[in-house]
Protein backbone atom coordinates (compact mmCIF):
# COMPACT_ATOMS: atom_id res chain seq x y z
CA UNK A 1 0.00 0.00 0.00
CA UNK A 2 1.34 3.40 -0.71
CA UNK A 3 2.57 5.67 2.03
CA UNK A 4 -0.28 8.44 2.46
CA UNK A 5 1.38 12.23 2.06
CA UNK A 6 1.66 13.82 4.98
CA UNK A 7 -0.44 17.17 5.59
CA UNK A 8 1.14 20.37 7.05
CA UNK A 9 -0.26 22.05 10.06
CA UNK A 10 -1.69 25.33 10.19
CA UNK A 11 1.25 27.80 11.78
CA UNK A 12 1.41 27.47 15.32
CA UNK A 13 2.64 29.02 18.60
CA UNK A 14 5.06 27.28 20.95
CA UNK A 15 2.54 26.84 23.52
CA UNK A 16 -0.12 25.77 20.96
CA UNK A 17 2.05 22.61 19.82
CA UNK A 18 2.89 21.68 23.28
CA UNK A 19 -0.82 21.47 23.69
CA UNK A 20 -1.81 19.47 20.61
CA UNK A 21 1.40 17.11 21.96
CA UNK A 22 0.23 16.51 25.69
CA UNK A 23 -3.24 15.93 24.40
CA UNK A 24 -2.04 13.53 21.88
CA UNK A 25 0.10 12.11 24.71
CA UNK A 26 -2.33 12.38 27.34
CA UNK A 27 -5.07 10.57 25.34
CA UNK A 28 -2.61 7.96 23.95
CA UNK A 29 -4.53 4.68 23.47
CA UNK A 30 -7.92 5.98 23.18
CA UNK A 31 -7.08 7.65 19.74
CA UNK A 32 -7.28 5.39 16.56
CA UNK A 33 -5.71 6.09 13.40
CA UNK A 34 -8.71 8.08 12.70
CA UNK A 35 -6.76 11.03 14.83
CA UNK A 36 -4.15 12.30 12.78
CA UNK A 37 -2.82 15.52 13.73
CA UNK A 38 -4.93 17.68 10.96
CA UNK A 39 -7.82 15.98 12.97
CA UNK A 40 -6.64 16.25 16.13
CA UNK A 41 -5.77 19.81 15.93
CA UNK A 42 -9.07 20.18 14.32
CA UNK A 43 -10.73 19.56 18.04
CA UNK A 44 -7.89 20.94 20.38
CA UNK A 45 -8.11 24.07 18.25
CA UNK A 46 -12.50 24.12 18.20
CA UNK A 47 -11.88 24.74 22.48
CA UNK A 48 -8.92 27.11 21.93
CA UNK A 49 -5.84 24.83 22.98
CA UNK A 50 -7.61 23.83 26.50
CA UNK A 51 -6.17 20.71 26.93
CA UNK A 52 -9.22 19.05 29.53
CA UNK A 53 -11.65 21.05 27.45
CA UNK A 54 -10.24 19.49 24.51
CA UNK A 55 -9.76 15.97 25.76
CA UNK A 56 -13.43 16.17 26.97
CA UNK A 57 -14.53 17.13 23.60
CA UNK A 58 -12.64 14.61 21.64
CA UNK A 59 -13.71 11.57 24.13
CA UNK A 60 -17.50 12.63 23.40
CA UNK A 61 -16.33 12.03 19.63
CA UNK A 62 -15.34 8.78 19.78
CA UNK A 63 -17.79 7.76 21.77
CA UNK A 64 -20.39 9.37 19.47
CA UNK A 65 -19.12 8.05 16.27
CA UNK A 66 -19.50 4.24 17.91
CA UNK A 67 -22.87 4.73 19.14
CA UNK A 68 -23.87 6.20 15.52
CA UNK A 69 -21.61 3.97 13.51
CA UNK A 70 -20.32 6.65 11.87
CA UNK A 71 -17.01 4.90 10.53
CA UNK A 72 -19.53 2.57 8.39
CA UNK A 73 -21.91 5.69 7.31
CA UNK A 74 -20.39 6.22 4.37
CA UNK A 75 -21.05 2.45 3.17
CA UNK A 76 -24.03 1.94 5.10
CA UNK A 77 -26.51 4.84 4.34
CA UNK A 78 -26.48 4.55 0.45
CA UNK A 79 -28.10 1.06 1.05
CA UNK A 80 -31.17 2.92 2.56
CA UNK A 81 -34.19 3.15 0.89
CA UNK A 82 -34.87 6.77 0.48
CA UNK A 83 -30.98 7.31 -0.50
CA UNK A 84 -31.32 8.02 -4.22
CA UNK A 85 -34.85 9.74 -3.78
CA UNK A 86 -33.11 11.99 -0.99
CA UNK A 87 -29.60 12.46 -3.07
CA UNK A 88 -31.63 13.57 -5.89
CA UNK A 89 -34.44 15.91 -4.49
CA UNK A 90 -31.88 17.61 -1.25
CA UNK A 91 -31.28 21.12 -2.67
CA UNK A 92 -27.30 21.08 -1.74
CA UNK A 93 -24.29 20.07 -3.51
CA UNK A 94 -20.50 20.21 -3.68
CA UNK A 95 -19.21 22.63 -6.94
CA UNK A 96 -15.98 23.24 -8.24
CA UNK A 97 -13.89 25.09 -6.15
CA UNK A 98 -12.28 28.11 -4.75
CA UNK A 99 -8.97 30.26 -5.20
CA UNK A 100 -6.83 27.20 -3.28
CA UNK A 101 -8.69 24.43 -5.05
CA UNK A 102 -10.87 23.83 -1.97
CA UNK A 103 -14.39 22.42 -2.58
CA UNK A 104 -17.38 24.84 -2.29
CA UNK A 105 -20.82 23.61 -1.02
CA UNK A 106 -23.89 25.21 -2.27
CA UNK A 107 -27.46 24.92 -0.50
CA UNK A 108 -30.51 26.02 -1.27
CA UNK A 109 -32.69 25.81 1.37
CA UNK A 110 -35.37 27.89 0.46
CA UNK A 111 -36.16 24.96 -2.00
CA UNK A 112 -36.88 22.03 0.79
CA UNK A 113 -40.31 21.50 1.97
CA UNK A 114 -40.44 20.55 5.33
CA UNK A 115 -43.80 19.39 5.58
CA UNK A 116 -43.50 16.91 2.54
CA UNK A 117 -39.60 15.71 4.39
CA UNK A 118 -41.70 15.13 7.31
CA UNK A 119 -44.17 13.25 6.18
CA UNK A 120 -41.92 10.92 4.37
CA UNK A 121 -38.49 10.77 6.85
CA UNK A 122 -38.01 10.85 10.32
CA UNK A 123 -36.11 13.27 12.23
CA UNK A 124 -33.12 9.62 12.81
CA UNK A 125 -33.54 9.64 8.93
CA UNK A 126 -32.44 13.14 8.52
CA UNK A 127 -29.57 13.14 11.36
CA UNK A 128 -27.89 10.21 8.97
CA UNK A 129 -28.42 12.02 5.71
CA UNK A 130 -26.57 15.19 7.58
CA UNK A 131 -24.03 13.03 8.84
CA UNK A 132 -23.41 11.16 5.33
CA UNK A 133 -23.30 14.57 3.84
CA UNK A 134 -20.56 15.87 6.85
CA UNK A 135 -18.24 12.60 6.31
CA UNK A 136 -18.00 12.67 2.48
CA UNK A 137 -17.06 16.41 2.73
CA UNK A 138 -14.92 15.61 5.17
CA UNK A 139 -13.49 13.08 3.18
CA UNK A 140 -12.94 15.54 0.26
CA UNK A 141 -11.31 18.40 1.94
CA UNK A 142 -8.84 15.55 3.17
CA UNK A 143 -7.94 14.71 -0.08
CA UNK A 144 -7.59 17.76 -1.41
CA UNK A 145 -5.32 18.94 1.86
CA UNK A 146 -3.25 15.58 1.04
CA UNK A 147 -2.54 16.56 -2.60
CA UNK A 148 -1.38 19.79 -1.32
CA UNK A 149 0.43 18.36 1.62
CA UNK A 150 -0.91 21.63 3.08
CA UNK A 151 -4.32 21.87 6.17
CA UNK A 152 -6.12 24.64 5.86
CA UNK A 153 -8.46 26.80 7.86
CA UNK A 154 -11.95 24.79 5.85
CA UNK A 155 -13.91 25.41 2.70
CA UNK A 156 -16.63 27.60 1.54
CA UNK A 157 -20.31 26.89 2.32
CA UNK A 158 -22.87 29.21 0.18
CA UNK A 159 -26.30 29.14 1.76
CA UNK A 160 -29.03 30.59 -0.93
CA UNK A 161 -32.15 31.98 0.79
CA UNK A 162 -34.68 32.11 -2.13
CA UNK A 163 -37.58 30.83 -1.45
CA UNK A 164 -37.21 30.67 2.01
CA UNK A 165 -40.69 31.81 4.19
CA UNK A 166 -43.53 31.03 6.48
CA UNK A 167 -44.04 27.11 5.02
CA UNK A 168 -40.19 26.55 6.62
CA UNK A 169 -41.94 28.04 10.07
CA UNK A 170 -42.09 24.25 10.99
CA UNK A 171 -41.63 22.92 14.66
CA UNK A 172 -40.27 19.81 14.08
CA UNK A 173 -38.21 20.70 11.12
CA UNK A 174 -36.55 23.92 13.44
CA UNK A 175 -36.01 21.67 16.00
CA UNK A 176 -33.61 19.22 13.75
CA UNK A 177 -31.88 22.29 12.52
CA UNK A 178 -31.06 23.51 15.80
CA UNK A 179 -30.02 19.40 16.56
CA UNK A 180 -28.01 19.26 13.33
CA UNK A 181 -25.90 23.16 14.24
CA UNK A 182 -25.07 21.33 17.75
CA UNK A 183 -23.71 18.34 15.83
CA UNK A 184 -21.66 20.02 13.00
CA UNK A 185 -20.23 22.52 16.59
CA UNK A 186 -19.79 18.95 18.46
CA UNK A 187 -18.45 17.00 15.82
CA UNK A 188 -17.44 18.52 12.76
CA UNK A 189 -14.96 21.76 13.97
CA UNK A 190 -13.22 23.86 12.31
CA UNK A 191 -14.06 22.55 8.61
CA UNK A 192 -15.48 25.91 7.81
CA UNK A 193 -13.70 29.14 6.62
CA UNK A 194 -16.49 31.09 5.27
CA UNK A 195 -20.10 30.82 5.18
CA UNK A 196 -22.27 33.70 2.61
CA UNK A 197 -25.34 34.02 2.77
CA UNK A 198 -27.38 34.93 -0.26
CA UNK A 199 -30.75 36.33 -1.36
CA UNK A 200 -32.21 37.13 2.14
CA UNK A 201 -35.73 37.35 2.28
CA UNK A 202 -37.87 39.55 5.15
CA UNK A 203 -38.07 36.30 6.96
CA UNK A 204 -34.47 35.55 6.99
CA UNK A 205 -33.98 38.04 10.12
CA UNK A 206 -36.23 35.69 11.86
CA UNK A 207 -35.19 32.30 11.41
CA UNK A 208 -31.50 33.34 12.26
CA UNK A 209 -33.11 34.85 15.50
CA UNK A 210 -34.21 31.13 16.42
CA UNK A 211 -31.25 29.89 15.28
CA UNK A 212 -28.49 31.90 16.69
CA UNK A 213 -28.29 30.72 20.08
CA UNK A 214 -27.67 27.22 18.94
CA UNK A 215 -24.75 28.17 17.17
CA UNK A 216 -21.32 28.22 17.69
CA UNK A 217 -19.58 31.42 18.62
CA UNK A 218 -16.81 30.39 15.87
CA UNK A 219 -18.98 29.76 13.44
CA UNK A 220 -21.25 32.35 13.80
CA UNK A 221 -17.98 35.43 13.30
CA UNK A 222 -17.57 32.84 9.85
CA UNK A 223 -21.03 33.69 8.88
CA UNK A 224 -20.66 36.90 5.57
CA UNK A 225 -24.70 38.08 5.12
CA UNK A 226 -25.11 39.29 2.02
CA UNK A 227 -26.95 41.95 -0.33
CA UNK A 228 -28.69 40.08 -3.28
CA UNK A 229 -26.48 37.00 -4.99
CA UNK A 230 -23.53 37.85 -3.30
CA UNK A 231 -21.23 37.24 -6.58
CA UNK A 232 -19.27 40.97 -5.98
CA UNK A 233 -18.41 38.97 -2.34
CA UNK A 234 -17.48 35.47 -3.94
CA UNK A 235 -15.84 36.51 -7.18
CA UNK A 236 -12.85 37.43 -3.95
CA UNK A 237 -12.60 33.66 -3.18
CA UNK A 238 -13.88 31.84 -6.11
CA UNK A 239 -13.73 32.37 -10.14
CA UNK A 240 -16.20 33.43 -12.09
CA UNK A 241 -16.48 30.13 -14.34
CA UNK A 242 -16.83 28.01 -11.29
CA UNK A 243 -19.52 30.26 -9.77
CA UNK A 244 -22.84 29.08 -10.59
CA UNK A 245 -25.00 31.25 -13.24
CA UNK A 246 -27.54 31.29 -10.55
CA UNK A 247 -25.36 33.40 -8.60
CA UNK A 248 -24.25 35.69 -11.46
CA UNK A 249 -21.33 33.39 -12.52
CA UNK A 250 -20.72 31.18 -15.04
CA UNK A 251 -20.70 27.58 -13.97
CA UNK A 252 -23.68 25.69 -15.40
CA UNK A 253 -25.48 23.81 -12.33
CA UNK A 254 -28.07 21.96 -13.42
CA UNK A 255 -28.46 19.96 -10.51
CA UNK A 256 -28.87 22.90 -8.12
CA UNK A 257 -30.91 24.72 -10.62
CA UNK A 258 -33.41 21.58 -10.51
CA UNK A 259 -32.68 20.50 -6.57
CA UNK A 260 -35.68 20.53 -4.01
CA UNK A 261 -38.33 19.13 -6.63
CA UNK A 262 -41.31 17.63 -4.66
CA UNK A 263 -39.76 14.53 -2.29
CA UNK A 264 -43.17 12.72 -1.63
CA UNK A 265 -46.62 13.66 -0.67
CA UNK A 266 -47.24 15.42 1.94
CA UNK A 267 -49.61 14.23 5.06
CA UNK A 268 -52.11 16.92 4.04
CA UNK A 269 -52.10 18.68 0.20
CA UNK A 270 -53.81 21.73 1.69
CA UNK A 271 -52.50 25.48 1.59
CA UNK A 272 -49.78 26.53 4.69
CA UNK A 273 -52.15 27.00 8.17
CA UNK A 274 -53.86 29.97 8.78
CA UNK A 275 -55.99 30.94 11.58
CA UNK A 276 -58.98 33.64 10.71
CA UNK A 277 -61.18 35.56 12.94
CA UNK A 278 -64.05 38.31 12.19
CA UNK A 279 -63.16 41.72 13.92
CA UNK A 280 -66.68 44.08 14.27
CA UNK A 281 -66.78 47.37 13.63
CA UNK A 282 -65.53 49.50 16.90
CA UNK A 283 -63.66 46.27 18.48
CA UNK A 284 -60.11 44.23 18.69
CA UNK A 285 -58.90 40.97 18.65
CA UNK A 286 -55.62 40.41 20.99
CA UNK A 287 -53.60 37.30 21.84
CA UNK A 288 -51.84 37.55 24.90
CA UNK A 289 -48.56 34.93 25.86
CA UNK A 290 -46.25 34.57 28.24
CA UNK A 291 -42.60 34.67 27.43
CA UNK A 292 -39.52 34.26 29.26
CA UNK A 293 -36.58 36.26 28.21
CA UNK A 294 -35.24 36.01 24.75
CA UNK A 295 -38.03 33.98 23.80
CA UNK A 296 -39.39 34.90 20.19
CA UNK A 297 -43.28 35.23 18.78
CA UNK A 298 -43.16 35.33 14.86
CA UNK A 299 -45.86 36.49 13.22
CA UNK A 300 -48.09 36.91 10.14
CA UNK A 301 -51.55 38.67 8.73
CA UNK A 302 -53.34 40.06 5.89
CA UNK A 303 -56.70 41.67 6.39
CA UNK A 304 -58.97 41.65 4.06
CA UNK A 305 -60.99 44.95 3.32
CA UNK A 306 -60.00 47.99 3.83
CA UNK A 307 -57.53 48.61 6.53
CA UNK A 308 -56.34 47.05 10.15
CA UNK A 309 -54.16 48.81 13.52
CA UNK A 310 -51.45 46.32 14.99
CA UNK A 311 -49.08 46.80 17.71
CA UNK A 312 -47.31 44.57 20.16
CA UNK A 313 -46.61 45.60 23.47
CA UNK A 314 -45.82 43.68 27.12
CA UNK A 315 -48.51 44.02 29.45
CA UNK A 316 -46.52 43.97 32.98
CA UNK A 317 -43.94 46.86 31.87
CA UNK A 318 -46.59 48.86 29.65
CA UNK A 319 -43.37 48.81 27.23
CA UNK A 320 -44.65 48.77 23.10
CA UNK A 321 -42.71 46.52 20.98
CA UNK A 322 -43.74 46.97 17.64
CA UNK A 323 -45.66 50.67 17.36
CA UNK A 324 -49.35 50.87 16.21
CA UNK A 325 -49.50 51.32 12.72
CA UNK A 326 -52.62 50.36 9.98
CA UNK A 327 -52.09 48.27 7.29
CA UNK A 328 -53.92 48.21 4.16
CA UNK A 329 -56.23 45.16 2.99
CA UNK A 330 -54.24 42.65 0.73
CA UNK A 331 -51.01 43.19 2.08
CA UNK A 332 -49.37 40.38 4.09
CA UNK A 333 -47.21 41.77 6.77
CA UNK A 334 -45.02 39.42 8.81
CA UNK A 335 -42.45 40.25 11.78
CA UNK A 336 -40.89 39.29 14.74
CA UNK A 337 -40.42 40.32 18.53
CA UNK A 338 -37.83 38.85 20.80
CA UNK A 339 -38.83 39.11 24.55
CA UNK A 340 -36.49 41.39 26.58
CA UNK A 341 -37.90 40.29 29.80
CA UNK A 342 -39.62 37.83 31.24
CA UNK A 343 -43.77 38.81 31.05
CA UNK A 344 -47.53 38.74 29.46
CA UNK A 345 -46.95 39.80 25.75
CA UNK A 346 -49.74 41.24 23.80
CA UNK A 347 -50.63 40.99 19.76
CA UNK A 348 -53.51 43.28 19.17
CA UNK A 349 -55.23 43.87 15.92
CA UNK A 350 -57.31 46.97 16.29
CA UNK A 351 -60.48 48.04 14.53
CA UNK A 352 -62.11 50.31 16.96
CA UNK A 353 -61.55 52.92 14.55
CA UNK A 354 -64.58 51.61 12.21
CA UNK A 355 -67.95 52.70 12.48
CA UNK A 356 -69.70 50.31 10.29
CA UNK A 357 -67.19 47.76 9.09
CA UNK A 358 -65.89 44.19 10.34
CA UNK A 359 -62.71 43.48 9.41
CA UNK A 360 -61.67 39.16 8.32
CA UNK A 361 -57.98 38.56 8.91
CA UNK A 362 -55.76 35.84 8.76
CA UNK A 363 -52.83 35.26 10.79
CA UNK A 364 -50.09 32.88 11.96
CA UNK A 365 -47.83 32.95 14.83
CA UNK A 366 -44.87 30.96 15.64
CA UNK A 367 -43.57 31.14 19.44
CA UNK A 368 -40.02 30.08 19.68
CA UNK A 369 -38.32 29.06 23.82
CA UNK A 370 -34.98 30.64 23.47
CA UNK A 371 -34.98 29.34 27.00
CA UNK A 372 -34.46 25.33 26.43
CA UNK A 373 -30.71 24.99 26.23
CA UNK A 374 -28.87 23.90 23.71
CA UNK A 375 -30.31 20.59 21.83
CA UNK A 376 -27.95 16.92 22.68
CA UNK A 377 -27.46 14.35 19.82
Amino acid sequence: MAEQKTIALLPLTDAQQKALIEVRTELGTELSDLWDDPRLLRFVKARNFDKEKAKEMIRANIKWRVEKNVDKVLEVFPTRKFYQQLMDYWPGAIHKDDFEGLPVWYERIGKADPKSIFANLTEDDLVEFHIYLAESREKLLYEVWRNRGQMSEGSICLQDCTDLGWKHMHSQAISTVKKLAALDANHYPETLKKMYVVNTPGSFTMFYKMLKPFLDPKTIQKIQIVSGNGFNELKQDIVKENIPKFLGGESDCPFLDKAGGVYGKSSSEEEEHWDEVQISAKDKFELKFKLKKDDLVAYRFRCDSKDIGFQVSEEISKSTLVPYTRYDQGKTIEGEVTAPIEGEYLLRWDNSFSKLTKKKIKYSIHIEQQSEGTPAL
